[in-house]
């Protein structure tokens, strides 16, 4: 059975490690793009008889979808810059830590 992306929402808000985010609608739409994005770029080839794109991703059986968007959403905090305090001595705003 295919699925539509208001699906899959629906699925992880019942998931317990994702529900009751208190975010923006529309941020968390972008956050579902951009994953969508990362899963259509990490994934080389597949079983199923669809392209790989971000279109066939909702002809995805929803478990498969579900599965293919937790995967690609644990890396995306590597992807985002870390823009906290620095003790790194090399800093060149040093003391950045201060």
């Amino acid at each position: 059975m295919a699925i539509g992306r208001g699906q899959a929402k629906a699925a992880l808000n019942q998931d317990p490690a994702t529900a009751g985010s208190e975010l923006d609608p529309a941020i968390v739409d972008q956050f579902y793009e951009l994953n969508d994005l990362l899963i259509v770029a990490r994934v080389e080839s597949w079983s199923f008889d669809l392209p790989i794109s971000v279109d066939s991703l909702g002809d995805l059986v929803q478990d498969d979808y579900v599965l293919l968007q937790k995967i690609a959403a644990e890396n995306v905090t590597s992807m985002v810059p870390n823009f906290g305090l620095s003790n790194d001595p090399s800093s060149p705003t040093l003391p950045s830590g201060a």
